[in-house]
């Protein structure tokens, strides 16, 4: 028996204290310095602890994190409770593989690749792919005598990663591989190589610069236009200039749903840029890319996707699956595995027919969990249609949101709302000055968190030489409600004027 007596009560107890922290109404956002220091110091040891000690360690862990799973809950691009995730997440657990090779992760490679056919399906790259890769036992019997080890090779044309930022460090990789086996008849050196993303960009392009080793100085910030979107004349004057300088554009990175204003760059005009200067487009969907299942938004917002090289995108955002569900998507179904296939005959058997299957091969990861299936079975218990309705119901939420905002003399609107995220800022009926309103917003901010009223955060831009902070407001829990939000800007005000 793996699990001991003493250990099945304890799960008991806990599974119980659970489901009194999800389901209590007490919204926490504030954990004073006090009880964390009360509490760090008495965890590790030499000696083992006993199991009551455990548990109780347990009840401090869940008395002092904040409620990401409660509606009030809009300090990140994540928020809420996705009951079968949750299992998910149990199960994927208790059974502790990687994805690694098929022989030890079976059912979880067919969940993984069914899942990365589908949204290639959905986003227009699929006409490559193999769609007898789910038959799998009726294909084998048929090729066994062919001695066919790689049935499936090339009809993986993506991967699931630890979050977007990774996702995007993977897409930058595979352009610039891309790129150089194109060119291998020229010498060209890494200095030469440039990257084309927005100012309203994530962070994590420049991140990917330094790791790459192509450096900040190759990252091309383009100015937005009037919908917060990638400029396309001046991205287009950007790499003219490039070229004449005998500079090497490589990868212009496009953004669906941007972190703050949440604004969905030109993608089809993108693509024609692109062909017509042979570079990569990438599409950083972390954020909104789950329009995919919209069929309201998706013609709207992703027009010419299927032109793109490589997509990714977050179901941790908008579909509520539960941190991290990442998911990243190539064009080119066999660039994938010919970046990532190297020799390593400890683990990847190409002798076995199951090693065709062996998804180590297009990970630049070795050990990796399971995470399709959170993916799956929050999917199995939506359906297409569940999280079309969830995502359309987050953009009526947030546009109530905007004319609230546009009605109350007290609020001044900082971007139109383009999807889920809402920028705004308290200003009072008195003009007041720049500084004074930036102070008064942070403060806000930390009343409503202190006060274990909301969390939501705040961000600082550049506006006719002023440094302005407002707040950014997330549309991206299930259970928000317009009763809720009504609140929320109720006590925004209230605390507002409070100041003055």
């Amino acid at each position: 028996m793996i699990l001991k007596d003493k250990q099945i009560q304890i799960l008991k107890k806990i599974v119980n204290k659970l489901i009194l922290h999800l389901n209590s109404n007490k919204f926490q956002s504030s954990i004073t310095n006090k009880n964390l220091k009360n509490w760090k110091p008495k965890t590790l040891s030499k000696n083992a602890l006993p199991a009551k000690k455990i548990l109780k360690l347990i009840y401090d862990y869940l008395n002092n994190t904040i409620s990401t799973h409660h509606p009030h809950f809009f300090n990140q691009l994540f928020s809420g409770f996705n009951f079968y995730s949750f299992l998910a997440e149990i199960i994927t657990s208790a059974t502790n593989t990687s994805m690694y090779t098929f022989e030890v992760s079976p059912i979880q490679t067919m969940i993984e690749v069914e899942i990365i056919n589908q949204i290639s399906t959905m986003i227009g790259f699929d006409k490559s792919l193999d769609k007898n890769f789910n038959k799998r036992k009726t294909f084998i019997k048929a090729n066994e005598k062919k001695n066919n080890s790689n049935f499936i090779q090339n009809s993986i044309n993506g991967t699931f990663v630890s979050g977007g930022s990774n996702a995007n460090l993977i897409a930058l990789a595979v352009a610039r591989e891309d790129f150089q086996k194109r060119n291998t008849e020229k010498k060209i050196n890494i200095n030469q190589l440039r990257v084309y993303v927005s100012e309203h960009s994530h962070y994590s392009f420049e991140k990917a610069m330094i790791i790459s080793g192509i450096g900040l100085g190759n990252l091309v910030k383009i100015k937005s236009n009037s919908k917060e979107q990638m400029d396309v004349l001046e991205l287009k004057k950007e790499i003219l200039q490039d070229i004449q300088k005998n500079k090497k554009p490589f990868l212009i990175g496009a953004t669906s749903g941007t972190t703050v204003p949440g604004s969905f760059d030109d993608i089809f005009t993108l693509t024609k840029v692109a062909k017509k200067y042979n570079i990569w487009l990438h599409v950083d969907g972390s954020l909104g890319g789950a329009v995919i299942f919209s069929k309201k938004y998706k013609k709207e917002l992703l027009n010419g996707l299927e032109k793109a090289d490589s997509f990714c995108f977050d179901a941790h955002k908008m579909l509520g699956v539960s941190l991290i569900c990442s998911v990243l998507l190539f064009k080119n179904e066999k660039i994938l595995k010919k970046v990532n296939q190297v020799k390593a005959d400890y683990l990847f058997h190409h002798e076995e027919l199951e090693a065709s299957c062996d998804l180590g091969e297009y990970s630049f990861q070795c050990g990796r969990k399971a995470e399709a299936v959170k993916f799956w079975l929050s999917w199995c218990s939506l359906g297409e249609n569940g999280y079309q309705k969830r995502i359309e119901n987050f953009f009526a939420l947030a546009k109530w949101c905007e004319q609230k905002i546009k009605k109350s003399p007290n609020l001044e609107l900082i971007y139109p709302v383009f999807s889920v995220t809402v920028c705004f800022r308290f200003i009072g009926k008195n003009n007041q000055d720049n500084e004074i309103i930036n102070q008064m917003n942070l403060k806000i901010r930390q009343e409503l968190i202190f006060q274990n009223l909301y969390m939501v955060n705040f961000t600082k831009e550049k506006r006719n030489n002023h440094e302005i902070l407002f707040i950014r407001l997330v549309i991206i829990n299930v259970d928000l409600t317009k009763k809720i939000l009504t609140d929320f800007f109720k006590k925004v005000e209230i605390i507002g004027k409070s100041f003055f």
